[in-house]
Formats: C-alpha cells, structure tokens, sequence
C-alpha cells in the first residue's frame, strides 16, 4: 500500500526484487508472477538503455517479471507496478507447486495448493483501499 502523505510503499513492495514470486489479479483471473531482472533478457547496446529506462524516477515501483495463469500456461513478459493493490508475496515452493497444478484459477483450491490461509484476492484489494 502507498503512504500518499509521505510518498512511500510498504517495505516488502519495496523490496522486491528478481528472484521474487507475487501473487495477484483477481478472483476470476488470478496471475502468478515470477520477478525477473530484464538485464538478463537484453544483449548489446540495449543493455545500457534497459539500465538507464529501469534508473528513471518513474520506473522506481516498476519491476520486470513473467506472468502465468490458466489462460497463459506458458507465461507473459512485461512490467508490474509493485504498488498494485492485489498483490502479495509467494515462496518459490508455493509458486512451483501453483505451477504443478496448472495455475488454478479456483481461489479456494488455488489457496489450498499453495498451502496459504484462505483469502479472497477481491476482499484482499477491498481492505487495501478501504472498501
């Protein structure tokens, strides 16, 4: 969530970084994100670009990361704001196991597979912005 007032994310949003594993989207259309670094999908003269797009000031909340879900087996490449109120932290092992199971789209089975409490990821954005 963002402090509006003092222009600052929560510390685990901050803190996210390649190798990292979110899980967000919505009830009926959940997303499994891997985190990635995009230098390590970048060659030649395009690195220092990507590094200096991913060094603006703007770009701060954005991270770099493959997408998965029932509809995209295989994964989407692009960017993620951290700042977005569906998302929250995933292990690796709970990510692998989301995988194994064809990223299920059904949130009680999906919760159950990953071995995380049950919670909607709809009532999840509600209380993040206040509803």
């Amino acid at each position: 969530m963002i402090d509006t007032k003092k222009n600052t994310i929560d510390d685990w949003r901050a803190a996210v970084k390649a190798g990292d594993y979110l899980l967000g989207g919505s009830d009926e259309e959940p997303v499994f994100l891997e985190v990635l670094d995009p230098l390590a999908f970048t060659a030649g003269e395009e690195v220092e670009q990507i590094r200096r797009t991913y060094a603006r000031p703007g770009m701060r909340n954005v991270r770099f990361a493959r997408g998965f879900s029932d509809i995209v087996p295989k994964g989407e490449l692009g960017d993620i704001d951290i700042t977005a109120p569906d998302l929250r932290p995933i292990t690796k092992a709970q990510f692998e196991a989301l995988r194994a199971a064809g990223w299920p789209n059904e949130p009680k089975k999906m919760f159950a597979v990953a071995g995380i409490p049950y919670a909607s990821i709809d009532s999840m954005q509600s209380r993040v912005r206040g509803g």
